[in-house]
Formats: C-alpha cells, sequence, structure tokens
C-alpha cells in the first residue's frame, strides 16, 4: 500500500473509529440516565443494599461516558489535522483518543496508519545508511 493510500485508510479510520465512540458514549450516558431514573424510583424499604447499587451505577456509567465524549473530541481532532496533513499530530490526537477507556482499535489502526503514511518534510534530511 502507498504512502497516499496508507494516509487515506488512516483519515477513513479516523473518522469511523470517532463516530462509533461517540455512538458507544451516548449509548453509555443514556444507560447511566436510566439507570438514576430507576435508582430514584426503587424504594430502600425492600432492599436497602439494591438503593445503593442503583445510586452507584450511574456515577460509574457517567464518568464512562464522559471519558469516551473527551476521547471522541480527540478523535475528531486527529481526524481534522490528518485532513490538514498534519500527520503528526494527527497521529498524536489519533493515539490519545484511542488509549482512552475503552480502547478502540479502528482509532489505534488510523493513528498508525497516519504515523506510517507520513511523508517526509522538506526540510528533513534523508535517512542515512549508517
Amino acid at each position: 500500500m502507498s504512502n497516499d493510500g496508507m494516509t487515506k485508510a488512516g483519515e477513513i479510520l479516523l473518522l469511523v473509529g470517532s463516530i462509533m465512540q461517540v455512538v458507544a458514549s451516548a449509548v453509555v450516558v443514556i444507560m447511566a440516565i436510566v439507570l438514576a431514573v430507576v435508582g430514584a424510583s426503587t424504594s430502600s424499604s425492600s432492599s436497602p443494599n439494591a438503593g445503593a447499587i442503583f445510586r452507584a451505577l450511574p456515577i460509574v456509567y457517567g464518568i464512562f461516558g464522559a471519558i469516551g465524549i473527551v476521547g471522541s473530541v480527540f478523535g475528531f481532532l486527529s481526524y481534522g489535522r490528518a485532513k490538514r496533513g498534519d500527520l503528526s499530530g494527527a497521529f498524536a490526537f489519533g493515539l490519545t483518543a484511542s488509549l482512552l477507556p475503552p480502547l478502540q482499535v479502528v482509532l489505534l489502526m488510523g493513528a498508525i496508519f497516519c504515523k506510517v503514511g507520513a511523508k517526509p518534510t522538506a526540510g528533513s534530511a534523508p535517512p542515512s545508511g549508517r
């Protein structure tokens, strides 16, 4: 695969991974809201521990949803950098986005393809044979 092809594949993977992360984060946030509503509607007289569980789970899911949203923002920033030709910046943002929980393999592959497909700049020295 040529460098241009790798770069284009990296751009597509960064966009698809970011969209997938937005959808997953939205589902997690909706799940947190539903659990908060269920927790508020359960009576603590039937089982006191059930109320504590339903009060703690929405907080955990909310934190994971927020981390996922931050990861998707980094993913879209990475895609924007790749579209403008800043492949090193795209790699940095893509790597950050892919390592935020949960691990996004699609974003990671896109970041790697952008790094591998990076063209040397005019001011850089050619690789030496040493």
